[in-house]
């Protein structure tokens, strides 16, 4: 009679306890082997935007304050990006911003090598009220950071005749009021004075930069201005 001791030199037993460590092992290491292979080629592939371009669409032209935002952002963050991309600025103004915004939604594909280098915060006002050239969703685009933040305000001559709002409501001829287009907030803000306090305002929007509208209020063409 065998002790326990012997049973593994007994040659039937020893083959088939080899055979099911064999099979132990097999199911192990072949796992493990794949995630090493894996972990390795994980760490070897190179960043996704390495050796690519990423094209900054503007909806202002050149010069204006939020092309000079893009091009100083663009300036620094390919070195903070994996791969450090390059960066590249594509002006497309029309429509107050509308027509970058309608570009980017319709037009592009959603690789991550284009974006909206800044536009005009309140454009999502467009879409609310049903505007018909809006062809974007807002609520599908992705914030990423905005380069400033500040306060709408309205403004007027120091010699016009209108020193309060009441001086606005009551004016037998309604000041005029310079705004760049209809899409932005130079012009949402005096139409929301004449909706909720019965300001009037004639508003003029064949202006097409802030410093223009701020040249010809200096120059008694226009009174009031809103700006952002």
């Amino acid at each position: 009679m065998p002790s326990k001791f012997d049973l593994i030199r007994i040659p039937e037993i020893t083959v088939s306890a080899r055979r099911l460590v064999e099979v132990h092992m097999k199911r192990v290491i072949f796992p493990l082997l794949c995630l090493l292979l894996w972990t390795y080629n994980s760490h070897a592939q190179a960043p996704f935007y390495q050796g690519k371009t990423i094209r900054v669409i503007v909806g202002t032209p050149p010069g204006n304050l939020y092309d000079l935002w893009a091009r100083l952002i663009v300036a620094h963050m390919g070195k903070h990006i994996p791969g450090n991309p390059e960066f590249i600025v594509q002006n497309m103004p029309g429509a107050g911003h509308v027509v970058a915004a309608n570009h980017l939604y319709s037009m592009v594909k959603p690789d991550g090598l284009s974006l909206i280098g800044s536009i005009i915060p309140s454009l999502y006002l467009n879409q609310l009220i049903g505007r018909s050239e809006i062809q974007f969703d807002w609520a599908k685009f992705t914030w990423i950071g905005s380069p400033a933040r500040g306060e709408s305000q309205m403004y007027m001559r120091a010699d016009s005749p209108y020193k309060t709002i009441e001086d606005v409501r009551t004016a037998k001829e309604p000041p005029k009021c310079g705004a760049t287009g209809v899409t932005g907030p130079d012009s949402y803000l005096p139409k929301l004075l004449q909706d909720t306090v019965g300001a009037k305002f004639n508003i003029v929007t064949a202006i097409r930069e802030v410093l223009t509208l701020i040249w010809v209020l200096s120059a008694a063409r226009f009174i009031a201005a809103p700006l952002r």
